[in-house]
């Protein structure tokens, strides 16, 4: 009855077939030992590259790279310190030394240009200074990158050094080095003459150091520091010293010593300069003198001056302001640096040319005081006139209205070529830095640089030593020099002789102008010039026992408040001339004369020659 049908449970379940169990071939086995094999080869292949790599890392670092490290580890454990060779003394004519050497302390900073808050904290403790000055020493120091040292103070005196070197492990990026700091024993009175020195600036360095200079070197800036530089500095030494990791000293390893440079000895008389440059009192005023037949100068005063000993380390702000501010420039060496119109000792020049030129001695021009070029009239120094002249009257008196008119008839070429030849227009090449050439004005000249032609007036006023001509006082001394040896002059210099090792090297006398002229010619000039001492403008030099010859000059010059300048220009004795001088005062119109009153006496007086 029912729809179903009844079956077998038993029929209705089926059982899983069993798997067979496949072997594995010969061949999947060798498979499986292969690969195995093959990562642990290249496992090997690995571990052998990185060995090779560190291996050749290690050949490179220790051989080929050898001398880097090694000077590396070498500067982590050594300091190099430059051992700086004395200068070599200078003395004057004597021996007295005049430029010594002391021992001075410099302060150097070893981080370069880097501090921390900390660091600044710490100097302006030890330096008793506030942080912000700290910063711009450290800021504005002399740094020398091959060894990242910056010299924060130049000059920092024996305690403060000590008291840095016994402490140095509280400041190690400090160090303390000595140096032979330069002494001046005549600072003021011969600081034209010796100059000053100076540490080399980055830009000299890097100028000089092909030059064996080393980075905190000086070096000559003035006068004969600077002339003969090579000569004074010597060759430096080196220290090399072991520190610790605290930069703090523990064995000397090696030392060379330097050598000091060559002794300088000058014709300079230092006593003789100090005597001058008191007598010149502060005024505006150039002296000097030297040896007529060597060129030897004895004494070459510029004042005012200023102070070698304050020139030569870092110049307070107040001195150095003074200094610029003077209207009497101290910072001019007046001797070589100075141009200024001649006045009348030029006419020493100009009555030659005459000569030359056909006048005869005796030749007279009547002098009312006066002389009239065109619509323009020229006064003679002396007003009311001094009646006939002649040549020697002329030097005698100075009297301008005979150069006028003697000038205008020849022309200006006659004195300018002249003036040529005894070396005006030109540096005398005295062996002080900064010499001028003065100007020797020309027609040329003239048209170039004014872009106009060449007046009557020109030649009248250049006759008597004004207008456009300038001279040095140096180049004055040159042209009495000839004067005094009959046309034969000699290059002036300071330097007498030099010392180096158990050697002495003299200056030998060198001629630097001829001047062509007869016997008869250069003696109506030397009688003028005696009579401008016996009986002329200068009698304050007549000594009784001493013939002394030369020549005044005054001479128009705006510097001064319209007051003229002084000129003296002689030698001695008038006979066989010993010795030639020249003097020169601003805003004075007689000074010239009496300060070389005083230099005769006391060079007399200093040799034992008799002169009253």
């Amino acid at each position: 009855m029912g729809i179903f049908k009844k079956t077998s449970s038993k029929k209705m379940i089926k059982k899983p077939k069993k798997s067979k169990r496949v072997k594995p071939s010969r061949s999947g086995k060798n498979q499986l030992v292969n690969s195995k094999i093959d990562r642990i080869q290249w496992v090997i292949y690995i571990v052998l590259i990185l060995y090779f790599c560190i291996i050749l890392r290690l050949f490179f670092m220790q051989v080929i790279c050898y001398p880097y490290y090694r000077q590396k580890a070498i500067s982590n454990s050594v300091r190099i310190q430059t051992l700086l060779a004395p200068r070599g003394l200078i003395v004057d004519t004597y021996g007295r030394v005049v430029a010594d050497n002391t021992i001075g302390y410099r302060l150097i900073y070893l981080d370069g240009r880097t501090t921390t808050p900390q660091t600044l904290q710490n100097m302006s403790s030890l330096l008793g200074m506030d942080q912000t000055s700290v910063g711009k020493m450290i800021k504005f120091g002399d740094l020398y990158k091959f060894s990242n040292e910056n010299m924060i103070m130049d000059d920092i005196g024996p305690t403060l050094a000590a008291k840095i070197l016994e402490n140095n492990f509280q400041f190690p990026y400090l160090t303390v080095v000595e140096f032979p700091k330069r002494e001046y024993l005549y600072p003021v009175s011969m600081s034209n003459v010796l100059g000053y020195v100076r540490t080399l600036s980055a830009s000299d360095y890097s100028r000089l150091q092909n030059q064996g200079y080393s980075p905190f070197d000086f070096i000559g800036k003035a006068g004969i520091e600077r002339e003969y530089d090579l000569l004074l500095r010597g060759r430096d030494g080196e220290e090399i010293m072991e520190v610790n990791a605290l930069n703090q000293y523990v064995k000397t390893i090696d030392t060379s010593k330097p050598i000091q440079g060559a002794e300088l000895q000058l014709g300079i008389d230092a006593n003789l300069q100090k005597y001058m440059y008191q007598q010149m009192n502060g005024h505006y005023s150039a002296f000097i003198a030297m040896d007529a037949k060597t060129g030897q100068i004895i004494t070459m005063v510029s004042c005012p001056s200023y102070d070698s000993s304050i020139m030569s380390g870092r110049i307070p702000t107040n001195v150095w302001n003074s200094y610029l501010n003077n209207p009497n420039d101290p910072l001019q060496d007046k001797c070589v640096a100075g141009a200024y119109a001649t006045g009348s000792v030029y006419k020493a020049i100009v009555a030659l040319s005459f000569l030359q030129n056909g006048i005869a001695p005796d030749y007279q021009i009547f002098d009312p005081g006066y002389y009239k070029v065109g619509n323009r009239i020229f006064h003679n120094w002396y007003l009311s006139g001094q009646g006939w002249v002649n040549m020697v009257k002329a030097l005698q008196l100075s009297c301008d209205t005979y150069f006028y008119e003697i000038s205008v008839r020849l022309g200006p070429d006659a004195f300018i070529n002249l003036s040529k030849e005894f070396g005006l227009g030109k540096p005398t090449g005295v062996d002080i830095p900064g010499e001028l050439p003065g100007l020797l004005p020309t027609q040329a000249w003239k048209q170039k640089t004014y872009h106009e032609g060449w007046y009557l007036g020109d030649t009248a006023n250049l006759s008597i030593g004004q207008g456009y001509l300038l001279t040095t006082p140096i180049q004055m001394l040159e042209v009495y020099d000839i004067i005094a040896n009959d046309g034969i002059g000699y290059e002036p210099h300071v330097l007498q002789a030099v010392y180096s090792g158990n050697k002495k090297y003299e200056i030998v006398p060198t001629i630097s102008n001829q001047v062509s002229a007869t016997p008869e010619q250069w003696a109506v000039v030397k009688q003028g010039l005696r009579a401008v001492v016996t009986s002329g403008t200068a009698t304050i030099l007549n000594f009784p026992k001493l013939a002394v010859s030369g020549k005044t000059g005054t001479a128009q010059n705006n510097q001064f408040k319209g007051l003229p300048h002084s000129w003296f220009c002689g030698y001695f004795p008038a006979g066989d001339t010993q010795i030639v001088f020249v003097a020169f005062v601003g805003g004075s119109e007689s000074a010239g004369a009496m300060l070389s009153e005083k230099f005769v006496k006391k060079y007399c007086e200093e040799h034992n020659i008799a002169y009253q």
